[in-house]
């Protein structure tokens, strides 16, 4: 079980950890995470709007959620 420990936004990190104090560290862009959820809620104006804020190194990832809608 690991326990949300939390989000560093200027580096884009979530950080977890478990009961053995292991630390493990997740990118989490918010931009994209932003971008889902507009997707997943259908709202594809705000959707449009937060595309060109996702870095272009993420756009694969992107594609592939879509891919899965």
């Amino acid at each position: 079980t690991m326990y949300l420990l939390g989000y560093i936004p200027k580096d884009d990190r979530l950080y977890l950890g478990d009961k053995e104090l292991n630390i493990v560290s997740y990118s989490l862009l918010v931009s994209v995470l932003e971008y889902q959820t507009a997707v997943m809620r259908r709202d594809f104006g705000m959707a449009d709007k937060v595309l060109p804020t996702i870095p272009k190194e993420q756009r694969t990832r992107v594609a592939h959620f879509l891919e899965k809608q």
